[in-house]
């Protein structure tokens, strides 16, 4: 006896209605009325649930019905395909995501520094104006510099700071104004006056270059 004919003849005995037991297995009914004439098989989920609701253990279900013991190894061996294909699509995908997350950061968060003095290509005073150029590479086109004074008050400390940005040519100028009227400015007037040298250092204080602050440079 195949297994529809077992469906058949079990949920007979059991007064089921094919609508009751498709409720049961969440099918519909004419799933059940495929499976009771052989017009297809369930799948092996479903052969297990049907195990349990017709009370017929999996082996008299499945004994003698060749094609679904067929079907079911051939979905075995699909499923196993399918679970291969996965994992190796989940492998690509990190891996993906890893080179991306690296490229950001190369691109957004990889930054340097000037500490070498034949980046400072010039450093000077034209008029009241402070004049540094630097040379980084060209695919380093942002930059940003930082300036205080050391405890003394006569050295005005620069920090040049640079990373990825839009690609530039040729050398980075930066410039400020000295002799400035604003009182909080490290060049002001007042300042200047006290101010004997202007440094370009690194983070942890090195000094890169320097420049002597002379009185035909104050105001």
């Amino acid at each position: 006896m195949n297994i529809g004919e077992q469906i058949k003849t079990r949920r007979i005995e059991l007064d089921i209605t094919q609508q009751e037991l498709a409720d049961r297995l969440c099918v519909s009914r004419s799933a059940i009325s495929n499976w009771e004439t052989n017009k297809n098989y369930p799948d092996l989920q479903i052969i297990v649930q049907i195990s349990e609701e017709l009370q017929i253990s999996l082996d008299t279900l499945l004994k003698g019905d060749a094609n679904v013991v067929e079907k079911i190894a051939k979905d075995t061996s699909e499923s196993k395909k399918l679970r291969g294909k996965t994992r190796k699509l989940i492998v690509i995908i990190v891996a993906l995501i890893v080179v991306l997350l690296a490229a950001l950061y190369l691109f957004f968060g990889w930054s340097g520094e000037i500490t070498k003095a034949e980046q400072v290509k010039d450093m000077r005073i034209e008029g009241n104006e402070l004049i540094i150029e630097v040379e980084t590479p060209n695919y380093y086109g942002k930059r940003a510099w930082y300036c205080d004074l050391d405890e003394t008050g006569t050295i005005a400390r620069i920090t040049i700071d640079y990373n990825f940005g839009k690609s530039k040519d040729g050398k980075d100028v930066i410039s400020t104004m000295i002799n400035t009227n604003d009182d909080l400015d490290i060049f002001s007037k007042d300042r200047m006056k006290q101010l004997k040298e202007i440094q370009i250092v690194t983070a942890k204080g090195e000094v890169v270059k320097s420049l002597q602050v002379t009185d035909d440079m104050r105001e």
